[in-house]
């Protein structure tokens, strides 16, 4: 028999046997033996049976003496062993029932964090799905794509931005055409969400004029 498991098995021999002493089955006087115990109710070892009996003799609820044995002595003494052992229980209950509220209250702190941090990301890819932010920049002698057409260049696949206007010196061309081509100082009017810019700003940044301003 394991350590543990014997140690199981004693107490509960114990506390049992500190019952009877203390609702009068067994009386104060009554002579118990190992013998006897292992005889009846316990299917338990010698070994186990003294160890039960030492921890009622150590407690004072009876007397025991090797090759004597032992003798019940104190019905009071099994009332209050018995009061603290339900009590013991009591509160290992009450805090296993604590630490099982504790753990659920812990996981459904994570869950309400998660559900939070969802909220707010979406929250966040709103805003910045409907804040449009209108630039305006000139095109200088570096631009990378002078005399390119809008459509060739794929300056809405490279920057996720839209090309709303063109002012190329007294004329302003809403909606350019896609066969529009880029030409020096024209200053472009671009509309993006707050994600693109830097898309747009390292696309353009070889041949602006200036710095880019938003509109």
């Amino acid at each position: 028999m394991r350590k543990g498991q014997g140690q199981s098995v004693y107490s509960k021999i114990a506390f049992d046997l500190a019952v009877k002493i203390a609702s009068g089955e067994l009386r104060e006087g009554t002579k118990i033996t190992g013998r006897s115990l292992m005889g009846t109710q316990y299917k338990a070892s010698p070994e186990t049976i003294r160890r039960a009996l030492w921890h009622l003799s150590d407690v004072g609820v009876i007397s025991t003496q090797d090759n004597v044995g032992s003798t019940v002595v104190s019905r009071s003494h099994a009332v209050e062993y018995v009061e603290h052992r339900r009590l013991d229980n009591d509160l290992l209950a009450l805090r296993a029932r604590l630490d099982a509220m504790i753990a659920a209250r812990d996981e459904l702190n994570r869950d309400i964090d998660a559900t939070l941090g969802q909220i707010l990301e979406l929250n966040q890819r709103f805003r910045d799905s409907d804040r449009l932010h209108l630039f305006t920049f000139r095109i200088g002698g570096n631009f990378p794509a002078l005399g390119v057409s809008i459509r060739d260049f794929q300056f809405r696949q490279k920057t996720g931005a839209t090309i709303v206007a063109v002012r190329r010196g007294d004329e302003t061309m809403l909606s350019p055409e896609p066969s529009t081509q880029f030409k020096l100082d024209d200053v472009l009017i671009v509309v993006c969400g707050v994600q693109h810019i830097n898309k747009v700003r390292e696309l353009m940044e070889g041949g602006v004029s200036g710095t880019f301003r938003e509109s």
